[in-house]
């Protein structure tokens, strides 16, 4: 008898801790923060139909402000995709934690503008003697009056082979130099930010718990994600992925699932622009031509017995399927370290694929090098007009080279130069 009291005993108390726990997923409220202190107050109401994901999931907010996400399939991160009558007031993703802890995110009113300007740079690779050229982007996005800046990729120079104390130094010397922009900075991950990859210079393997992709998440969120400013709607892509000690251009099906889904909530009619680092389609292969033996710069890489491209992203066709949705006017690289544009005509309608120069000093030996330097984008309505290249600094004495819309040609200076190593990529 007493055995059968000692089990139900245990059965109801398993019973009332279950009843206990709090529902599964994660849950929070957007709220309007009226006096913008990130603080809900009262008469603070919530926001609706506020879009909200953990990179998995896509959930828009109920009438009340509130939502709810599984979190099962993410990279414990939920981030808010910030509205364009809308800006963040603290940070716009936040860790999952222990899942029980409500997860709220502070929107504070915005002046609405369909008329803006913003800067795409690419390619700092910032070390201690690049803070001054990183910087200078913010003094032109200051003098520019740019909304915002979208820093595509090679945030630092690098997380490949360091340390993990090198590597999260050079991470949060990027976010102290960018803390001092005066307009919001929106990042996409590169290859040089993969804390670790080079496994025998790096000291570490693939089971540190910052290996990989997570130094970049865990200080700067979100590796793909979404915001709308103006009459546009902006996606963050991760186009970079690992290959055993070593890197290529790829997107992945759970990425696509999430574009899938985040494309979804787009109004019928809006401009998509696209972000990431390694390109969605360049020329540059065709430019620099055919390289092997230099490591992490060959042209070629075997991923799962199937030959691909490195520096271009192997599954663009299955990212054009997607946004031949949506209309897709823009699609923003970095990587090549040259400022690049090509209009390519698929599903009946024109993208320019364009990339963006470096913002660290061209290296001796790149294949073509070009001028450092950022670019301008000036939008009105649902119109993205030319991008503006403007140099970062005055001639280098470095054999330049220029694409359209650059200025006109320069004066080419003539001289030998060792051949590439193909490393700085």
């Amino acid at each position: 008898m007493r055995t059968k009291l000692v089990a139900l005993a245990a059965i109801v108390a398993a019973t009332a801790l279950v009843l206990a726990e709090p529902p599964p997923g994660v849950h929070g409220v957007v709220f309007d923060d009226l006096n913008a202190n990130g603080v809900r107050e009262a008469g603070e109401p919530g926001l609706p139909d506020v879009v909200v994901s953990d990179q998995d999931e896509v959930v828009r907010t109920g009438r009340d402000g509130r939502y709810t996400l599984d979190a099962a399939g993410g990279y414990g991160l939920v981030s808010v995709s910030v509205p364009a009558d809308r800006r963040v007031v603290g940070r716009w993703w936040q860790p999952v934690g222990d899942g029980q802890a409500p997860i709220d995110f502070a929107l504070a009113a915005a002046p609405a503008s369909d008329t803006f300007t913003f800067i795409h740079a690419s390619d700092p690779h910032l070390g201690p003697d690049v803070v001054g050229r990183l910087a200078r982007v913010g003094e032109i996005a200051r003098a520019r009056k740019a909304a915002f800046v979208i820093i595509s990729g090679d945030l630092v120079r690098d997380a490949m082979g360091a340390t993990e104390a090198d590597a999260s130094a050079l991470f949060q010397l990027y976010l102290k130099t960018i803390a001092t922009f005066p307009v919001p900075v929106r990042s996409a991950l590169g290859n040089h930010d993969l804390f670790g990859i080079d496994r025998d210079a790096s000291g570490v393997g693939p089971d540190h718990p910052l290996y990989g992709k997570w130094m970049y998440r865990h200080f700067l969120g979100p590796d793909y994600y979404s915001f709308d400013f103006g009459k546009l709607h902006f996606v963050g892509l991760d186009a970079v992925d690992i290959v055993d000690r070593s890197y290529y251009g790829h997107v992945g099906a759970g990425q696509l699932a999430w574009l899938e889904r985040d494309l979804a909530t787009v109004a019928p009619g809006t401009p998509v622009v696209t972000f990431g680092h390694i390109p969605l389609l360049t020329g540059a292969l065709s430019a620099w031509g055919y390289r092997e033996g230099m490591g992490q710069g060959d042209t070629l890489v075997v991923v799962n017995g199937k030959t691909v491209f490195r520096h271009v992203v192997d599954d663009t066709p299955d990212v054009m399927t997607r946004m031949a949705l949506v209309d897709w006017p823009l699609a923003l690289g970095g990587h090549t370290h040259a400022r690049e544009v090509l209009t390519f005509v698929s599903a009946g309608q024109p993208t320019r694929f364009e990339q963006a120069a470096s913002i660290v000093e061209p290296f001796p030996n790149d294949p073509i090098p070009m001028r450092s330097g950022v670019t301008l984008y000036s939008v009105r309505g649902r119109v993205i007009e030319q991008g503006e290249f403007i140099p970062l600094d005055g001639k280098s004495g470095r054999l330049t080279t220029f694409a359209r819309g650059y200025g006109g040609p320069p004066k080419l200076q003539r001289r030998r130069k060792p051949a590439p190593t193909g490393d700085e990529l």
